[in-house]
């Protein structure tokens, strides 16, 4: 096999590196249908949720059809800059311009595919740089690391292997840096690590000040206290240059995170608990184990853990080296299984699925480890590794059938593995021939491709998506209608719609990111970076929202939709009060239209309650809400919903509601507020109407009442909430409210009398003119943001929150001139220290090489 002696032989090293992750994957994509070559695809779960439309979002940014710094079709407004740089600032991206919407599935199953080549090549360049080993195993090796289990579990999220091709990098100048202090690699990589991916970056430098240390012990023996103080102040100051270096991202995608809704750090996950039993890592030490909430699998192949098995029983490592080994071990175990090294890993946020995103630091513990091994016993391994492995295979296979994790038909196939591979490696160390060796060798590397490709195969049938074809027709359809929408009405407004791509047939759904991904203004959204008062006045008008971060927008209040400028609804079924257009069905949704909708800006002279009135919008009444914010825009007291009186039987864990509704235009919907989820669902008239306090569903919903004829003029409604966990409904707090259609046909035509004709809104920035008269306020459908600049006829001027969210301006009296501009707070900050930072990268590379 190839030595690693020469530049040639390196580069040659870290293709084949590259090559052989790659090849596996599309020959498993070939094989088992994946895309570009069938119906499967690696989007899994949020990769197809919400990753899909991202990409779609990125792709209009290309062709300058929506902005990352500012866009409306993020949930109410907002800028894009965190979500973005978490999820699309990876280089890889720029192959996105090659590819369609409709072909999103086979763009990121190569990126997938791609990125896992980068890591075995980052990987075999740093054993190459750190280690002295031979080139089969180096192969193996960086192999192992590409398509462990954690690239191909986490894999549907594809962004996350930024961090797992940088890791490599950053180490390797960790090692730099010890060995002779050279600090412009670790500044670099560091940079462009939280470029690439904050999230994974900020991983990457956590880990490597764990492995600064670690390193420092193996380097430096007798580890003298005054030369670690100067190198940890080294270290620490390139770190500090290289978060630098991406803080024109950085910077402001942070201080966007801290003011969004999930920024709270809680305090009651910092329990000095264990999440589950170490030992259970080794059992998921397996082809196709997965990762649990209290399990962790670190497959990387058995090469890898024959490695760790040598360095424990080889003589050539003494007591004090075998003792950092079990330290690594231990700590790399504590990462996963101690609740406050769990939770500082995780960022002190939530990360209650996609289980040990860090997972690949762990990989990379085992993978030094087992180099260690390779790089010592390179002529002659220790004869000990024969009875160690086999004394390994006794204990997993008493773990399993004491301690059993279910259902595992790849844990045999591991054991065949982990002993060919001792097989070759013992046969290669101990043959002189050269031919024989390389034999050898081959076969060696075939058999670590055909585990970590059975590996990859096993876990590839579990994260998977079986939709491509179905998704290529959605998307062309989809774009389609909203762009008929959008060429037949080119004013400002915004578009919803209550059935979403992959919505249950009972209506849930997680794909509330289709404004994103069709370039449309709306209300709903997922994403973990936005402003919690958007979410707070969302909530107040009655849609519900989900973990801080999903707008439920299953259901179409058409009173909160007209005050936020919805203008057309996307539906599967008709509602009352909308008005069905001509525009094409279009995956069996047709376009209505929404008359009420008032303009995005608007003159409103407003009129101001008493504190016992403003106390009535903190309730979370949404009915009553919407009343008290009509009445504040017309400037008198308007009631544009009606109680219904209802009656209501408790019978075990249902709620049957009976409702005398007066027969007239109304809109009917109900409300059953909640102190702890019940798991329901609601029936009406016998039927599912929709599921109820639990994962995903709405507070608020429609109810579809059908015109009945009566004596008395009274149409009878039956309403069943079943409910599997109880009963906990916040007694007195039940709503069921008929919206008046022409009493609010009445109070929109006299706000739209308001309306500014003279309105421009391009990219971030936005331009109106209109006749004031004092006592006046312009009432704009744009949420409140620090980031926006307001001028009033040349001068700054401080908005009034209406809802505490959208932006209301007082006017002068006559001419009044509103100029808006919007910039990404603590962007020119950020830019700033990165060009510092570069400037001061380039000062040290000059000096080093005048040293030199």
């Amino acid at each position: 096999m190839i030595s690693t002696n020469s530049s040639r032989n390196t580069l040659i090293l870290c293709a084949l590196a590259f090559l052989l992750p790659v090849g596996v994957m599309f020959a498993l994509y070939k094989a088992y249908h994946f895309a570009p070559f069938g119906s499967q695809s690696l989007a899994w779960m949020d990769g197809n949720i919400h990753h899909l439309q991202n990409l779609s979002f990125l792709k209009d940014v290309f062709a300058d059809k929506n902005q990352i710094t500012y866009t409306l079709t993020h949930i109410l407004g907002g800028t894009r800059l965190a979500a973005s740089s978490f999820s699309l600032t990876s280089p890889f991206n720029l192959l996105l311009y090659f590819f369609e919407k409709e072909d999103l599935h086979s763009y990121l199953d190569l990126i997938v595919a791609l990125k896992l080549g980068v890591s075995g090549f980052a990987m075999a360049y740093y054993l190459i740089r750190r280690f002295n080993i031979a080139g089969s195993v180096l192969l193996v090796l960086s192999l192992g690391y590409a398509l462990s289990q954690y690239c191909i579990a986490q894999s549907s999220l594809v962004f996350w292997l930024d961090g797992v091709y940088m890791l490599p990098l950053i180490l390797l100048g960790v090692y730099n840096l010890l060995r002779n202090e050279e600090t412009v690699l670790l500044s670099v990589v560091v940079g462009l690590s939280l470029l690439f991916n904050w999230y994974t970056g900020c991983i990457n430098c956590l880990f490597s000040g764990i492995w600064f240390c670690f390193e420092y012990l193996l380097m430096y023996p007798e580890h003298p206290l005054k030369l670690f103080i100067r190198k940890a102040f080294v270290f620490a100051a390139s770190m500090l240059i290289g978060v630098l270096l991406s803080a024109c991202l950085f910077l402001p995608s942070i201080v966007e995170l801290f003011n969004g809704a999930t920024s709270r750090v809680s305090t009651s996950r910092l329990g000095l608990y264990f999440r589950g039993n170490p030992i259970s890592a080794i059992s998921a030490y397996s082809i196709g184990a997965r990762s649990t909430i209290d399990r962790v699998s670190l497959f990387c192949g058995s090469f890898a853990l024959i490695g760790c098995l040598g360095v424990m029983s080889d003589s050539r490592f003494n007591n004090r080296e075998k003792n950092i080994f079990i330290i690594i071990i231990a700590v790399t175990l504590l990462l996963f299984y101690w609740q406050p090294l769990y939770y500082l890993f995780s960022l002190l946020l939530p990360a209650d699925s996609f289980w040990f995103r860090y997972g690949y630091v762990g990989i990379f513990s085992l993978i030094f480890i087992a180099a260690c091994y390779y790089e010592r016993c390179s002529n002659i391994p220790d004869s000990k590794i024969l009875s160690s492995c086999v004394l390994w295979v006794i204990f997993v296979l008493t773990l399993e059938y004491t301690h059993p994790v279910g259902s595992n038909k790849n844990f045999y196939i591991t054991i065949i593995a982990l002993l060919t591979s001792i097989l070759f490696y013992y046969l290669k160390a101990r043959v002189h021939s050269c031919v024989f060796r390389n034999v050898l060798g081959v076969l060696l590397l075939v058999s670590g491709v055909f585990e970590m490709g059975r590996n990859a195969k096993e876990l590839m049938q579990i994260y998977r998506t079986r939709d491509v074809e179905q998704y290529k027709q959605y998307v062309n359809a989809a774009q389609k209608q909203i762009n008929d929408i959008k060429n037949a009405d080119k004013t400002l407004y915004r578009i919803s719609q209550n059935s979403p791509r992959n919505s249950a047939p009972n209506g849930v759904t997680a794909f509330y990111n289709e404004s994103v991904a069709f370039n449309y203004n709306s209300i709903s959204g997922y994403t973990s970076a936005t402003d919690g008062r958007h979410l707070s006045f969302l909530q107040s008008l009655g849609y519900r929202i989900e973990a801080s971060r999903i707008t439920i927008v299953n259901t179409s209040l058409i009173a909160a939709d007209a005050l936020l400028g919805v203008k057309y609804y996307i539906s599967a079924y008709p509602i009352n009060g909308l008005e069905k257009l001509h525009f094409e069905r279009a995956n069996n949704k047709y376009v209505y239209l929404n008359k009420f909708a008032l303009p995005m800006a608007f003159v409103f002279k407003p009129m101001f309650f008493s504190k016992e009135m403003k106390a009535l919008s903190a309730g979370d009444n949404p009915f009553e809400y919407h009343n008290f914010l009509y009445s504040k825009l017309l400037g008198e007291q308007v009631e544009l919903y009606k109680t219904i009186p209802f009656r209501r039987v408790i019978k075990g864990r249902s709620a049957e509601y009976t409702l005398a509704v007066s027969q007239g235009n109304y809109v009917l919907y109900g409300n059953i507020p909640w102190h702890k989820t019940m798991e329901a669902e609601i029936l009406y008239e016998g039927k599912l109407l929709t599921p109820y306090s639990c994962w995903l569903s709405p507070s608020v919903f429609y109810i579809p009442l059908k015109k009945q004829s009566s004596a008395n003029n009274t149409i009878w409604a039956n309403l069943v909430l079943n409910s599997k966990h109880g009963l906990y409904i916040r007694e007195g707090k039940e709503a069921f409210y008929a919206l008046d259609l022409d009493k609010l046909k009445e109070v929109t035509d006299r706000l739209q009398s308001g309306i500014v004709s003279d309105l421009t809104y391009e990219k971030q920035d936005l331009k109106c003119i209109t006749q004031g008269k004092k006592g006046q306020y312009l009432y704009l459908s744009i949420p409140y943001h620090n980031g926006w600049s307001i001028l009033r006829n040349g001068e700054k001027v401080k908005p009034e929150l209406f809802g505490n969210c959208m932006i209301t301006l007082p006017l002068v009296e006559g001419k009044n001139v509103i100029e808006m501009h919007f910039t990404v707070p603590f962007l020119k900050a950020g830019i700033l220290c990165s060009c510092l930072s570069m400037i001061c990268l380039v000062s040290i590379f000059v000096l080093k090489r005048r040293r030199v």
